[in-house]
């Protein structure tokens, strides 16, 4: 009796697991790995293991002649820099500010200090 009960437990949990596989693929997404995306297998990575693992990265994102560097923290400096201007445009521009406030304050030196 007890043979017949693990045996129908391991039928079960057989059938189980097949079906939860293919529900599984089915559901996912490809998933693409950000490390492995950038590798470039036409460098041998015993040659020179830095470009083998971040040449297509460099291939796809070119240093700017302007700027003696290229990554995440370039792109968050220049978006705090950007976000940081347009608010000194719109407080200078703003003529209704109270006076006193920080908004005024922050335009008059605006004005005073990087236009003129």
């Amino acid at each position: 009796m007890k043979k017949i009960i693990l045996q129908s437990l391991v039928i079960a949990s057989t059938f189980i697991a097949c079906t939860n596989s293919e529900k599984k693929s089915a559901n996912t997404s490809v998933f693409i790995d950000p490390i492995t995306a950038h590798i470039d297998s036409s460098i041998a990575p015993g040659s020179n293991f830095y470009l083998f693992a971040n040449n297509t990265w460099f291939k796809q994102h070119p240093i700017p002649s302007s700027e003696k560097s290229n990554g995440i923290f370039r792109t968050i400096e220049d978006t705090i820099n950007e976000s940081v201007r347009k608010i000194c445009l719109s407080s200078m521009a703003d003529k209704q500010a109270k006076k006193g406030s920080n908004k005024q304050k922050i335009g008059d030196y605006y004005l005073v200090e990087w236009i003129l």
